[in-house]
């Protein structure tokens, strides 16, 4: 970026068009390093072509059609089938417990998630415990070494009532596998969205809990000073059973008092205990009131709020996260055609070339793919926002700023333009008085040149005209 510009039209009143694009928090700043990712692919280990696969030898041939079965969709489909039909074959298991099928179905299971993660461990790597899903890949390796240990290897140490109190413990642990019914929710966007906004949420519930047991608490203390102490003053009998004995269940320790105020949290008969309070205290009735509608009412909706806050704020950041990722497997190809119709000027490229660059039929579909339609204006727009210096060219660091402001928001490409637009006219008319002002003073220079020359008049003044 022109600095003299950039200061210009901060002296002006007028932002930057750089600055918004550098200090965006949002899609445009999850692309910025998609430059840099296109040098450091995580399948650059990996051979190209089936050439080179013949010429890395027998373990990277095995990698690389492991590699492409984990890619396939036929392959992801396959498994949360499997994972959906080993959850209801635990759920038949727990319903009908004395059929002896299911200890097949249970090996035949196991021996299919053990061959799935062992693809998974020979596909990443070491990257298994490092790329961003490594939560889900040690979940999903801990429940399946939990269902080996169960099966396969504990079996082998114990026979009938010879089993050891640690080994019953471990079998408990085979209640674990229903956990694997979570790998289903990832498949499924808004269900996955649900599960990731409840878990960010939970700093801000924290506090909403503390202050629900604040509130529990102090009523509590006064209930149990007020109507527990004084339970004796209630006499009368209700089914057989004195109101004093109920008021001391209900209200007698600090504890029962907290209790039966969760209770009415729940609404959970909360009116019949109200109603034998105030037999003899009437005006503890209000205050029950008033206790549900701020615990029950009022606690419910400030905890439903921030859940819905946090599933809103996951939900958009996903979403552009989302983008960024497709838009970051189809920018190394737009880069090798950028760089392709570069190679005599130095990595840079002019307007008209990048127009048919990018509305070449392979680039369009590519970015209808994922969700981008670029016209030609829009493209020349880019391009504006691209050449702050008006060189009619541009690089592709130029083109990659420009691009990421544009999908940023459709306001922030009309401003970029404008702010282009009006950084072009202000060169222009920088470069204009600079030439104007040189044409000045060489003028300058002619008059005073000829002036010098010029005969004196009486009185010593100048002949010229310059200075009649």
């Amino acid at each position: 970026t022109n600095p003299t510009s950039s200061s210009a039209m901060s002296t002006a009143g007028l932002p930057s068009p750089v600055e918004p694009l550098r200090s965006a928090k949002n899609l445009s700043d999850r692309l910025t390093g998609f430059d840099s990712d296109f040098s450091s692919d995580d399948d650059d280990d990996l051979p190209s072509s089936d050439s080179d696969m013949e010429d890395s030898g027998p373990k990277l041939s095995c990698r690389l059609h492991a590699q492409r079965v984990v890619n396939s969709s036929w392959w992801t489909c396959t498994v949360m089938l499997v994972v959906v039909g080993n959850t209801l074959v635990m759920a038949l298991e727990s319903e009908f417990q004395d059929m002896d099928m299911w200890y097949y179905f249970d090996q035949a299971f196991l021996i299919f998630f053990v061959i799935e993660i062992a693809i998974r461990l020979i596909v990443f790597g070491r990257k298994f415990c490092t790329s961003e899903d490594r939560g889900w890949n040690i979940f999903d390796f801990l429940v399946v070494l939990v269902g080996v240990l169960d099966l396969w290897i504990f079996p082998l140490f114990t026979t009938g009532s010879n089993s050891s109190k640690a080994m019953q413990t471990l079998r408990l642990l085979r209640a674990a596998r229903i956990l694997r019914t979570l790998r289903v929710v990832k498949q499924f966007p808004q269900l996955y969205l649900l599960l990731q906004g409840f878990i960010q949420s939970m700093g801000a519930v924290g506090w909403i809990l503390v202050l629900f047991l604040m509130l529990i608490l102090s009523a509590g203390i006064f209930v149990t000073g007020v109507v527990g102490e004084n339970a004796d003053t209630w006499t009368g009998v209700e089914d057989g059973k004195p109101d004093s004995e109920a008021i001391r269940e209900q209200f007698g320790t600090l504890s029962k008092s907290m209790l039966t105020l969760f209770r009415f949290v729940t609404l959970d008969d909360w009116y019949t205990t109200a109603i034998l309070v105030g037999k003899q205290m009437p005006v503890m009735v209000p205050f029950f009131i008033l206790y549900v509608l701020v615990s029950a009412f009022a606690m419910i909706a400030l905890l439903t709020g921030v859940m819905t806050e946090q599933i809103n704020t996951v939900s958009v950041s996903a979403q552009k996260e989302l983008q960024a990722q497709m838009f970051q497997e189809k920018s190394k190809r737009l880069k090798e055609l950028f760089r392709k119709n570069t190679t005599s000027r130095h990595g840079r490229i002019t307007c008209n070339e990048l127009i048919d660059l990018l509305m070449d039929k392979e680039v369009v579909k590519s970015f209808k793919s994922v969700g981008l339609y670029l016209s030609e204006s829009d493209i020349e727009d880019i391009f504006k926002v691209a050449d702050s210096r008006g060189s009619g060219m541009i690089s592709w660091k130029q083109f990659q700023e420009a691009f990421q402001q544009a999908q940023s928001s459709p306001d922030g490409q009309e401003l970029s333009v404008i702010h282009a637009e009006m950084k072009q006219l202000l060169q222009n008319f920088n470069e204009k008085e600079s030439a104007l002002e040189a044409r000045l003073d060489r003028l300058e220079g002619f008059l005073k040149r000829h002036d010098k020359d010029a005969p004196e008049e009486p009185g010593g003044r100048k002949s010229g005209w310059l200075f009649r």
